[in-house]
Order: C-alpha cells, then sequence, then structure tokens
C-alpha cells in the first residue's frame, strides 16, 4: 500500500467555495509538516540515508521510523534535499541513497 502525500493533490478548496478557504488551502499548500520539518533538522549539516534519519528521528521524537523514512521522497519532490551517490547506511547494512540539506 503506498501512502499518498497530503501535497499529492493541489486542489484542496473548490471553485464554489468562499474566498477565505481559498486563501486557507493556499496557506497549507505551503506549509511542511511536522515529520517533514524534523527530517530537514536532522540533515542540517549531516548528509545521511532515509533509514539513519528516520532512526535519529524517531530516537529523537518518538514515533514509527516508517513515517519519517516515507517523508524523504517528498522532500526531494519539494527541492528542500537532494540525493547523493548511495553508500553502506549504518542502519541497515545496505546500499541505500543518501540525501543533503539543499543551501538555500
Amino acid at each position: 500500500m503506498v501512502q499518498l502525500d497530503l501535497f499529492d493533490n493541489p486542489q484542496l478548496s473548490r471553485r464554489t467555495d468562499k474566498a477565505t478557504s481559498h486563501e486557507s488551502a493556499d496557506a497549507t499548500r505551503t506549509k511542511l509538516g511536522l515529520l517533514q520539518q524534523r527530517c530537514i533538522f536532522m540533515l542540517a549539516d549531516k548528509q545521511l540515508t532515509a533509514m539513519e534519519v528516520a532512526t535519529l528521528c524517531s530516537d529523537y521524537y518518538g514515533g514509527r521510523d516508517e513515517s519519517y523514512r516515507k517523508r524523504m521522497r517528498e522532500l526531494v519532490r519539494l527541492s528542500l534535499i537532494e540525493e547523493l551517490p548511495a553508500r553502506i547506511c549504518t542502519v541497515t547494512g545496505s546500499s541505500a541513497t543518501v540525501y543533503r540539506k539543499v543551501s538555500q
């Protein structure tokens, strides 16, 4: 089962909605979710695999590794993090893509 990103569907309001609904939808579209923010924070000055980020986040904030790991693709699509060449992940022991925060 694939979990859809909240922002995969850009239509958060209908044409018939009031102006305030459209304003709220626009504001929601640009906000990062809490799990996304936490993942970016862990990548502040590091280059990590998705599972390394997920493990750090779940150890520090609580929650499931899998919930954090899934946020990495969303952040790549938003151009907030970028993919680097793969290396051996310290969590899984397998080759995995490495991520780093994009300089703003």
